[in-house]
């Protein structure tokens, strides 16, 4: 019976240890005076880390990066679960944003320990970036045109129009509401 019990635990631990070497995003377990205690392979060959075991985040990640970290791995400590983005410089000095989740750990003894996950966030944040250029862009050729645009959801009748259609009928954006009604009453 013990025997068997101990096969299983080894088997666990085997699948949580391939699930982490595996895990396409990185994981970080800290003790209370935030020195790391487990820094998953994606996390280690992400930002270089040879002899990682027992360091702080700030004598891992140089400067402001690195001491921002830190205060957030304590206001974790003392507040619950934090979420916040992080940009550091990668392994291969490219610029990286992460949504990074932080979060208390109390263990049975009186010992508290902090784990955390980040999920690279990159790709996200540069298309946000490239729609809202887009969506400038569009507006003031809009603007310089003296044209507007409009959708209609004719399932809700909800419609959206552009600031510069509110402009081209001499209507507010504040007090009109577009709707198939209200355009009629605008066209003369």
């Amino acid at each position: 019976m013990r025997k068997r019990a101990e096969e299983a635990r080894r088997e666990s631990e085997g699948r949580f240890a391939a699930f982490m070497t595996h895990l396409p995003a990185a994981a970080f377990l800290k003790d209370e005076g935030g020195r790391t205690l487990f820094a998953n392979q994606y996390l280690q060959e992400l930002l270089g880390f040879k002899n990682w075991e027992g360091e702080t985040t700030g004598s891992l990640v140089a400067g402001e990066v690195g001491q921002q970290m830190e205060e957030d791995d304590r206001k974790a400590l003392s507040q619950g679960p934090l979420k916040v983005q992080e940009t550091v410089v990668d392994s291969h000095g490219d610029s990286r944003t992460f949504e990074t989740i932080k979060f208390p750990i109390q263990l049975e003894r009186a010992t508290m320990l902090l784990g955390g996950i980040s999920v690279d966030i990159t790709e996200r944040k540069r298309a946000e970036e490239e729609l809202r250029a887009t969506e400038q862009r569009l507006s003031e050729s809009q603007r310089v045109a003296h044209v507007g645009s409009w959708s209609w959801d004719l399932t809700t009748g909800a419609m959206v129009w552009t600031p510069e259609l509110y402009r081209v009928f001499g209507v507010s954006l504040d007090t009109f509401v577009p709707s198939g009604e209200a355009l009629l009453s605008v066209i003369h």
